[in-house]
């Protein structure tokens, strides 16, 4: 379940409160008094007078029950737990949850606390006011995110990426994770278009109800690949509990009253395989822990202690035929990405884990064993205890090494993450060897979580090499690259490690990163262009940066606002980047979604001048190339400008190729969706023909290109050998459906079977599409 939060000084009621009645707010901030504020979402609006706030400040009368407090106007109040009751003097009983505390300073550096209700003491509610949000299930996260309608395109967008996740045979627990946390980041980059869930207090929920719903439709096509990682030592646990199953509770000092309760347990634990996300799998494992520490006490029978807990849950793991624990196990700790309610949960998971591990280590013990000690052991093999030591994780490290700007750290970690991984390999007796010993070392290796990888991402879905950027560390940035890292990689709110160094003004840093061809128009989800970024920050050396590259910048690239980078500078009053932009032609009568010209949004009268002058003289312009129109035409050399053409539009093409792109690769050869020419070479049947392909391969080149399907760069190499070579099947099919050669060679003789087969891509069904083999 995410615990709920929220922004206080965004609050409506505490901003009432400390700005038009601030005597009293000063009075109960310097006497220490509490202040109890509504969420948010059940301020009334316009109808906030003294008495409400009267009736959320409170004091302890002296002599008075700790559990009594008396309101500013006299009315009392009890609290027991988390729950405040009102009595005296309040127009009705009401019992309300208070939700979280904080502690605050007055401008003396005296501390007060606030505590969040889950609603008004006293009056009405707003109308869209709802119940705290809680999640512990599957069906609780449907009904956050696709309740309304509206988000129906949402909920399509994100079943989509869940479809075309593809899980990799044979890979490592870190590459799963990278995959699926992959999935993850654009499915909350989705979500977080729709308005409601960019709010900060709805900011967890939505991170875990996406969590939740990606991980639900992964859960096929990753769980059984993670339980196949994890096989050996699941195969030796199983082993010993299947022969341990007659051994009676007693046997493992667990005390009567709470024998009584182990077939509920055990019936709520079997249930843990049917479910497929982290966060209902940790909810299982609660729920069975709870059966025991809520236990109504009756007569002599004392609460539950930790040392009492553990011999249960051994006993539990033996009798559940669940065969699978490690595997469970992996999958909770090493997916839960959001990490909300990892403080929640990580008691009952370490807990299990204890208990696993346990058995596995002291099967011949398991009668005799100093529970307490036990108890406080952490797991010695398994990977995965971060639940509770995340903090001291080697990919922490790694990422506070980063942020800290050392490079000569992160350099040792990702060196070390190699030559462990090379020292493993070289302890197998021989790289075909299945021995016990050699199982082992295979299986640590495999299934290292904690493994530094270029790849691995923080809370937010960055990557290191985001946090290097946004810092300007050019060596870092350099490091990570010749490491593997991806320059393409966006976070939560789809920004490139190039939007946060064009956000942060780090020109070195920019330019490096666009020299490792990383995407110039990438937009944000919010459609932000690291130009738009640049622009809005005021940072020219970055727009220079941009505009100079050798990739065409979008200049007008409007954003979700309709905004284009010109919009952003002259809304700054960055005079210096309007010019500059000017000077590039961006356009000065593009209108946003308010229907703003830049010249409307200028808030400075030198900025306007620009935008007007600019106005001007592109109108001038204009009319001069019309009236002398003949004069300014120009003999071409044909061949040059349709080569230079060509080259251009076949670099795009690779690039949508690498992307997976299918829809630009239409766009490029202009083909629509329901055209499908079957075995059409690309080329025209005789110069004079006009059957409809030939009339489509035309109208093509007259537009600019001569670009076709079996069109080759110097090297000889085809859209289908990249295809092939990239592993792209939905490509490979389309570009074969169009006439696409499948024999033809590059300048090395390499076909696209030859291709397929050196990267290791099997779903490419060459075979299929007249390739000899």
């Amino acid at each position: 379940m995410a615990r709920y939060d929220e922004d206080l000084h965004e609050n409506p009621f505490f901003n009432t409160l400390v700005t038009k009645y601030n005597i009293m707010f000063s009075e109960a901030a310097e006497k220490k008094w509490m202040i109890f504020v509504p969420r948010a979402d059940t301020v009334p609006r316009l109808k906030l007078n003294k008495n409400d706030f009267e009736n959320h400040i409170f004091r302890q009368m002296a002599g008075d029950s700790p559990a009594t407090l008396v309101s500013c106007n006299g009315k009392v109040c009890a609290i027991s737990g988390d729950i405040m009751t009102t009595e005296q003097g309040y127009k009705e009983q009401r019992s309300v949850r208070i939700l979280f505390e904080e502690c605050f300073y007055n401008s003396r550096d005296e501390s007060y606390q606030v505590f969040c209700l889950e609603q008004p003491l006293e009056g009405t509610l707003t109308d869209d006011a709802g119940a705290v949000v809680r999640m512990e299930s599957l069906e609780d996260c449907c009904n956050y995110l696709w309740r309304d309608p509206v988000n129906d395109r949402v909920k399509k967008s994100v079943d989509s990426l869940l479809g075309f996740f593809k899980m990799e045979r044979g890979g490592s627990l870190r590459t799963s994770m990278d995959a699926a946390s992959a999935v993850y980041t654009r499915a909350i980059q989705e979500v977080l278009k729709i308005r409601r869930y960019q709010s900060m207090s709805q900011r967890n929920f939505c991170k875990l109800a996406v969590e939740t719903y990606v991980m639900a439709g992964l859960h096929k096509k990753i769980f059984k690949e993670i339980c196949f990682l994890v096989a050996h030592r699941d195969s030796t646990l199983n082993k010993i509990s299947r022969n341990l199953t007659d051994i009676p509770p007693e046997h493992l000092g667990i005390k009567a009253q709470f024998r009584l309760s182990l077939p509920q347990a055990k019936k709520v634990l079997c249930q843990l395989n049917q479910l497929p996300s982290p966060l209902e799998k940790m909810n299982c494992l609660k729920q069975c822990v709870s059966v025991f520490t809520k236990m109504p006490l009756e007569g002599h029978f004392d609460a539950l202690t930790a040392d009492e807990l553990l011999p249960i849950l051994v006993y539990l793991v033996i009798i559940s035929d669940i065969p699978n624990w490690h595997g469970n196990m992996a999958y909770i700790n090493n997916f839960h990405f959001s990490r909300i309610g990892v403080e929640e949960f990580a008691y009952n998971v370490t807990s299990f884990e204890a208990a696993v591990e346990y058995i596995s280590a002291e099967s011949s013990q398991l009668a005799s064993t100093d529970w307490s000690a036990m108890f406080t052991a952490v797991p010695r093999h398994y990977p995965s205890s971060n639940m509770a030591t995340e903090k001291d994780s080697p990919v922490s490290h790694f990422f506070k090494a980063v942020s800290e700007g050392d490079v000569e750290r992160v350099s040792t970690l990702l060196k070390q993450s190699e030559e462990e991984a090379r020292a493993a390999k070289d302890q197998l007796c021989h790289p075909l060897c299945n021995c016990q010993h050699c199982t082992a070392l295979e299986d640590r290796q495999m299934d290292d979580s904690h493994r530094v990888t270029v790849f691995s991402r923080d809370v937010d879905g960055r990557t290191a090499l985001h946090i290097a950027a946004r810092i300007g560390s050019t060596e870092l940035v350099s490091l990570l690259v010749e490491n593997g890292a991806l320059v393409t990689a966006t976070d939560h709110h789809g920004a490139t490690p190039l939007h946060l160094a064009c956000q942060k003004g780090h020109q070195k840093t920019v330019l490096l990163l666009l020299g490792e061809d990383s995407p110039v128009n990438a937009a944000d989800i919010r459609g932000n262009t690291c130009l738009h970024f640049a622009c809005s920050n005021g940072h020219k050396e970055c727009v220079k940066a941009l505009i100079f590259h050798k990739d065409h910048c979008d200049i007008n690239a409007a954003n979700g606002q309709g905004d284009t980078p010109l919009h952003n500078a002259a809304r700054w009053g960055y005079a210096n980047i309007v010019s500059l932009l000017l000077e590039h032609k961006a356009s000065t009568t593009i209108q946003n979604s308010r229907t703003e010209t830049p010249a409307q949004c200028a808030q400075s009268r030198k900025v306007q001048d620009l935008l007007f002058q600019a106005r001007r003289k592109s109108d001038g312009e204009l009319v001069r190339s019309v009236s002398m129109k003949m004069k300014r035409i120009q003999p071409r050399r044909k061949a040059d400008s349709l080569s230079d053409t060509t080259e251009r539009h076949l670099k795009k093409l690779f690039r949508a190729i690498s992307d997976d792109d299918a829809n630009f690769v239409r766009y490029l050869f202009g083909w629509s969706e329901e055209e499908e020419v079957d075995g059409h070479s690309g080329q025209l049947c005789h110069p004079l023909c006009v059957c409809e392909e030939c009339t489509r391969l035309r109208k093509t080149t007259a537009l600019g290109s001569n670009l076709t399907v079996n069109t080759s760069d110097g090297s000889g190499v085809t859209p289908v050998h990249r295809a092939a070579q990239l592993g792209r099947r939905r490509i490979m099919v389309l570009l074969v459906s169009h006439g696409a050669t499948m024999n033809c060679k590059t300048a090395d003789l390499l076909t696209p079977l030859h291709l397929a087969c050196q990267y290791n891509h099997k779903d490419v069904s060459l075979p299929r599409h007249r390739v000899r083999q």
